[in-house]
């Protein structure tokens, strides 16, 4: 074999070991890894607990919900006849259920044990509890979001879809269905809370605070570039003092004398020792 012919061999296999290093997996990748799937578990569960029933806690700040329509079947046609129950429930007692993800939900309390099948994680009440007259019901628990009213992931839908949850009717909406203006596409991954246009028109007060609203990059680029030309052209104390002094006439400005320009003599003698006594 020439030596040619031997450099394109090691050649051959050094490429064929470069898809090996890069495919190699660190230590630090799994652990960034590892915290991604637990952000997203913190975001999708809320920190519930699988195997408690949160109905003894009452209403609960925030937790995850599942809407059972296997239990529930009146709530394909009425919402309010829907129920939602927490994370330990929907495991135990609604197991193979037909079940809704609602991701979490604000002061919201369980409502299995008020479901005619009785709670197996609540064996301590004997007869089904009453209905929870302050959880909110929408056609969330349906299945359905947004205006379009359409299923989430959508079976009909061929590109990708992005979705924002209102911070304060929780419904999730397509930014095509919103009332947004124009650019906040670019905004969604920067937006970390949401108002609907349909609460703001609910809540009148809200647009009090339309100012604290995130705007496009664009548009906000430009407006740093208005207050920017403002500042720079409005001028410094210091040159608003020089233009004064400057638009004063020349005899007007006090003249030193000659001993005000000399400097000033020392009050000691400088008592150093001479160059010759140094050394």
């Amino acid at each position: 074999m020439s030596a040619a012919n031997s450099a394109s061999v090691n050649g051959a296999d050094v490429d064929e070991a470069n898809p090996l290093e890069q495919s190699t997996i660190t230590m630090l990748d799994v652990l960034e890894e590892e915290k991604e799937l637990e952000e997203e578990y913190a975001a999708v569960l809320g920190g519930s607990d699988e195997k408690e029933c949160t109905y003894a806690k009452g209403a609960i700040q925030r937790q995850a919900l599942y809407s059972c329509l296997t239990c529930c079947p009146e709530a394909r046609d009425d919402p309010k006849k829907s129920a939602g129950v927490c994370l330990a429930c929907s495991y135990k007692c609604h197991e193979n259920h037909e079940l809704i993800e609602l991701y979490t939900r604000r002061n919201f309390r369980c409502d299995c044990p008020t479901l005619e099948k009785r709670c197996a994680l609540n064996p301590q009440l004997e007869a089904m509890q009453p209905k929870n007259e302050n959880n909110l019901y929408n056609h969330n628990f349906q299945g359905v979001y947004c205006k379009c009213k359409r299923p989430y992931p959508d079976p009909e839908r061929t590109t990708e879809e992005t979705m924002l949850q209102c911070v304060i009717c929780e419904d999730w909406f397509h930014l095509q269905h919103m009332q947004a203006p124009e650019g906040s596409d670019k905004l969604s991954n920067a937006c970390s809370e949401m108002i609907c246009d349909c609460c703001m028109e609910r809540h009148e007060f809200l647009r009090d605070y339309s100012a604290l609203a995130l705007q496009p990059a664009a548009a906000a680029k430009e407006s740093e570039i208005e207050e920017v030309n403002v500042v720079d052209s409005q001028p410094t104390k210091n040159e608003q003092q020089s233009e004064q002094q400057s638009e004063q006439p020349a005899e007007k400005r006090l003249k030193l004398s000659d001993d005000a320009c000399r400097r000033p003599k020392s009050s000691k003698e400088h008592k150093g020792e001479s160059p010759s006594k140094r050394f």
